[in-house]
């Protein structure tokens, strides 16, 4: 379905603290996955709803976007992270 919402003139995404707080709390229960992407929706009582979870996101894209690494200045500790796994 499309809504037809231009994101630019849409504001603040209402309950987005609450989605936050949602994917955190569902991600700490993810026994093999340290990165993923989530999709969610805002119920129209604010209720924040997980559509899917996303294992392999759209990595290239964001760093296309933004001409960067993905993690920045953190890269090298991720690699270090990573490599113990």
């Amino acid at each position: 379905m499309n809504t037809k919402i231009v994101f630019q003139e849409f504001g603040k995404i209402p309950h987005y603290d609450k989605a936050i707080e949602l994917c955190k709390n569902v991600h700490e229960t993810l026994l093999f996955h340290d990165f993923a992407a989530w999709d969610i929706a805002i119920k129209e009582d604010g209720t924040p709803l997980i559509i899917e979870l996303n294992s392999k996101p759209g990595i290239l894209t964001w760093q296309i976007r933004f001409d960067s690494s993905l993690f920045g200045d953190f890269t090298e500790e991720v690699w270090r992270y990573i490599s113990r796994k």
